[in-house]
């Protein structure tokens, strides 16, 4: 045992001898001042020698992994960067018809404007999921995945159905998670470093989810409890719903990812296949929410159902090089017949 690891033990074994300890601040504070003088004294190169070697060690498995994603997919990241850039463009441009034709958007449907939050999102992910590509973690990337599937649904269901109660009840639904927060903050004795936390903002936040609750029913604080055809529906169901169900193995993969579980434990190796997947998903679902998106404002507009068919296609067929680029053949038919489907307006 080293010298470092010694002490280290000694100091949680003197904090575990007693309770008391911890309740007389000022013989706890003596003994941690204590410990650290000794740590400064006498083991300072010592537990510089063991930084330096755990600093080595990271730095080593980065570089390992990056080279490595940088010979397989050298060619794909650009390209998945270049059509996040597309997107915040494309969005720009959404915008700017919501604000400046009132022909085409009223200002009263609150769907467009939805539709290009969830654009703003699905992009900044797509754009974390990429630099979590670049460092070597796939794994990190495939459960910023599940919240870019998550969007795509929710995008395909808000265009199908173009509602704006059912769209204002998605845009409200964030007090639901927001009361959450505040109450595990007013439960506090303490609340004088909470920032920004007063007795009048929570009461607020009260008033605003007692409203959302009176007006649209006690199931509205349920996880989907905005989509008020069916407020106690679950994600899988959703997307059985609205044809999208192919993709949950997918989304249970990346479950084992996002969770305390032993999936990404037990497998360390570098496989080209877990970066190629998380890159193929990528190009898929924010590809999904941009079509989605894009077809649903140009349905809006009268005579140009040919226009927004050969916009749509060209987007579509952007995705698929970026998907051809990291898959075989394989992969790459079940790709076109599970993300993709441009239908004709």
């Amino acid at each position: 045992m080293d010298v470092f690891n010694k002490d280290l033990n000694l100091l949680l074994e003197d904090i575990a001898i007693s309770n008391s300890l911890l309740e007389n601040s000022e013989e706890y504070k003596n003994m941690y001042l204590g410990w650290l003088k000794v740590l400064e004294n006498q083991h300072i190169e010592d537990i510089n020698k063991n930084i330096d070697r755990y600093s080595n060690s990271i730095a080593n498995f980065l570089y390992e992994n990056i080279s490595k994603v940088n010979k397989d997919l050298g060619n794909v990241i650009p390209k998945l960067k270049a059509f996040v850039h597309i997107g915040y463009e494309l969005n720009n441009l959404l915008r700017r018809r919501i604000q400046h034709d009132g022909k085409v958007v009223h200002q009263e449907n609150f769907t467009p404007h939805a539709l290009c939050e969830i654009i703003d999102k699905a992009c900044e992910i797509s754009l974390e999921m990429i630099v979590l590509i670049e460092n070597g973690f796939p794994y990190g990337a495939n459960a910023r995945w599940r919240t870019l599937f998550e969007y795509s649904v929710v995008a395909h269901v808000l265009s199908e159905n173009n509602d704006d109660e059912l769209t204002l009840m998605f845009l409200k639904h964030d007090i639901v998670t927001v009361k959450k927060v505040a109450d595990s903050k007013n439960a506090l004795e303490d609340k004088s470093n909470i920032p920004d936390f007063t007795e009048e903002y929570y009461n607020n936040v009260l008033d605003e989810y007692n409203l959302c609750i009176t007006k649209y029913g006690k199931n509205f604080k349920n996880t989907y409890g905005w989509y008020k055809n069916n407020p106690c529906i679950n994600f899988k169901d959703l997307c059985e719903k609205y044809g999208m169900a192919h993709r949950q193995q997918d989304v249970s993969l990346s479950h084992g990812f996002n969770h305390g579980s032993s999936v990404s434990i037990s497998d360390k190796k570098y496989d080209k296949h877990k970066f190629e997947l998380v890159t193929q998903n990528i190009a898929i679902s924010l590809g999904f929410v941009l079509v989605t998106s894009l077809i649903y404002f140009l349905q809006k507009e009268e005579n140009n159902s040919m226009r927004g068919y050969a916009l749509s296609v060209a987007l579509s067929s952007f995705v698929e090089s970026i998907i051809e680029e990291v898959v075989d053949n394989v992969s790459l038919e079940s790709a076109k017949t599970q993300g993709l489907k441009v239908k004709k307006l």
